[in-house]
């Protein structure tokens, strides 16, 4: 069975949808904006960066091709994230540099604790 609307119901059909649209919009950049006006929606936000390969290749090993399709799907949801930060205009750039600069400190602490231990070991394994 087919639908047909008249001229005045599509009218308010697309109205309707318009609305919808700009409520939609609205409700996402507010989010955006709790998101990221706290440390922990900041760590969040780069922790989803990263498993959507945001920073490394989307070229996983050869012999398993469609994960390279997998990961490229992820990194699309990374990328629209991503957007939807920068939306925000230079509040969303500003608290994007923010979280990445308390991201990548905090890696490289880990990555400081990591060699401290393996340097310890290694002093251990020579005794």
């Amino acid at each position: 069975m087919e639908y047909t609307f008249s001229g005045a119901n599509e009218a308010r059909r697309q109205k309707l949808g318009k609305i919808i649209a700009q409520e939609l919009e609205q409700k996402d950049k507010e989010s955006m904006e709790y998101l990221v006006a706290d440390a922990r929606g900041r760590w969040l936000y780069m922790r989803l960066l990263e498993r959507c390969h945001m920073f490394g290749t989307t070229c996983p090993d050869e012999s398993k091709p469609n994960t390279a399709l997998v990961w490229e799907g992820e990194r699309r949801i990374g990328l629209v994230l991503r957007e939807n930060i920068m939306r925000l205009g230079k509040s969303g750039r500003e608290s994007a540099q923010t979280a990445e600069e308390e991201y990548w400190s905090y890696k490289d602490r880990i990555d400081k604790l990591y060699e401290e231990q393996a340097k310890e070991e290694e002093q251990h394994e020579r005794i």
